[in-house]
């Protein structure tokens, strides 16, 4: 009989922030505002971080992958989100780090941007 060491070979790697938001939300079944509040979060942010955690997940048994989920120790990118907006007046698509006061094209430096939902390429990843 084969061990679970040698079945699941698949690593699914999660950030601390993503296994947190999993267990307030999913474990403890709190509201997701008081979620993240807990986690010093807006509640939009809370929410992607959320939802991220589940896709990553959800695409794993989908595709009936056993995985073994790790936690990312030293992520770089742990306490930073990116959002996904479009230019106006260019077109040109670009992330930007969350929490930027300001957000202006990094080709023409226009203020006029959408939204990836706005722009129409948005997709809800659960």
């Amino acid at each position: 009989m084969e061990s679970d060491k040698d079945i699941c070979t698949m690593e699914l790697k999660l950030s601390k922030k993503e296994i947190e938001a999993i267990k307030l939300r999913d474990i403890e079944e709190l509201k997701p505002k008081l979620c993240a509040k807990k986690m010093n979060l807006k509640l939009d942010e809370f929410e992607n971080v959320l939802n991220n955690a589940r896709y990553k997940i959800a695409k794993e048994i989908y595709y009936n992958n056993c995985i073994k989920i790790v936690i990312e120790e030293n992520s770089l990118e742990e306490d930073t989100l990116y959002f996904t907006f479009r230019c106006a007046v260019c077109g040109t698509i670009y992330k930007v780090n969350g929490y930027e006061e300001k957000i202006a094209c990094p080709l023409c430096l226009s203020n006029k941007v959408m939204s990836a939902k706005e722009a129409g390429f948005y997709k809800k990843n659960y």
